[in-house]
């Protein structure tokens, strides 16, 4: 593999890096905006309505909110009926 290819790679790592870490940031200062506790949904809702994700949609928060739940900073706490798509969904709780 060329030096380029390599340089490339590694910025591009680095650079989904720094967006994963904080997307982090934005979902734990989100709960912590929502009481300690939110669905997904709520909490896509709340980042899309502060402008720190382009659109509404949970795909922005629900892979972070696993990601910080393996880290142990968050964790689930029950279910509830979501008020958009009227299914059982998971309810996230700041551990931190």
């Amino acid at each position: 593999m060329s030096n380029i290819t390599l340089e490339t790679r590694s910025e591009s790592y680095n650079r989904m890096m720094e967006t994963v870490a904080e997307r982090h940031k934005q979902c734990l200062e989100g709960l912590a905006q929502l009481n300690g506790e939110a669905t997904a949904n709520q909490l896509a809702k709340l980042l899309h309505a502060q402008g720190k994700t382009p659109v509404f949609n949970r795909n922005y928060v629900h892979p972070r909110l696993n990601e910080l739940v393996s880290m142990k900073a968050v964790e689930v706490v029950g279910k509830r009926k979501d008020e958009d798509t009227n299914r059982n969904v998971a309810i996230y709780k700041l551990v931190i």
